[in-house]
């Protein structure tokens, strides 16, 4: 019998992924999706490893946004995630056009070349073989040397404040990458990083999507003038995502 303790949804995920419950201490405190190498992210399972970050909840709202968005309309687009991680927002914006019988253009950009080897599994997993040529990984900063504009820009780059990093679960401080994490002293680091070099693309995003810090507020960010910027907050009522139109 293991000494952990489990959530339900714990017990549920290493049941699921073929895992003994009563066999688990030599893990410690790992989150069960290091565990299985799987997580759970808008109905579909996608693997992740201790170079990913483990999506959240919250951020499924992201792909809900992009879907209001362009609810009325039928044309391919140009999507870009920066930041990508395992991939599971930008493929989950990817597969649910494809299921409204859009095919669009997929952008992964990472500086971890170990993300970007989880986002290609998954990749392989859940795209039609005969699409995959649709999705570009590039280990590349934020949007340094942009091929082309994307109609679409969505990132969830590190936005927790250094100072608050030490109090964020054992497990995440513990086995989640510091370097998906830690968004510097007020979290806003590399979100206005990327805000400044929107000014050297040819032409403007319809639509850019960044998730933020629940302390985050638009004064936190330089917005170029050309946007207009609106703060949306998460299924929890916290301040989670900046919006330029």
């Amino acid at each position: 019998m293991s000494e952990r303790i489990l959530s339900e949804f714990e017990i549920r995920h290493l049941q699921k992924h073929g895992i003994s419950i009563d066999d688990i201490d030599h893990y410690a405190e790992m989150p069960v999706e290091y565990i299985t190498g799987i997580a759970e992210f808008y109905g579909r399972d996608f693997f992740v490893s201790p170079a990913t970050l483990i999506p959240r909840e919250e951020s499924e709202k992201m792909i809900d946004l992009v879907l209001q968005e362009v609810a009325v309309e039928n044309k391919p687009l140009c999507i870009m995630d920066v930041g990508t991680g395992s991939g599971s927002i930008g493929l989950s914006i990817f597969l649910e056009l494809l299921d409204r019988k859009i095919i669009s253009r997929l952008i992964l950009r990472d500086i971890s070349s170990e993300a970007l080897e989880i986002a290609r599994e998954n990749i392989q997993t859940l795209v039609p073989a005969e699409l995959a040529k649709c999705i570009t990984l590039e280990e590349k900063s934020l949007l340094e040397n942009l091929s082309e504009v994307p109609d679409i820009l969505v990132a969830n780059l590190p936005y927790v404040p250094s100072g608050r990093i030490e109090t964020l679960p054992e497990p995440v401080v513990d086995y989640e990458p510091l370097l998906a994490l830690d968004g510097g002293e007020d979290g806003s680091h590399l979100i206005n990083m990327l805000l400044s070099q929107l000014g050297d693309l040819s032409s403007k995003p319809r639509m850019i999507i960044l998730e933020i810090d629940e302390t985050h507020t638009i004064e936190k960010f330089a917005i170029p003038q050309i946007f207009t910027a609106q703060i949306i907050t998460d299924t929890y009522g916290k301040n989670r995502f900046l919006i330029l139109r």
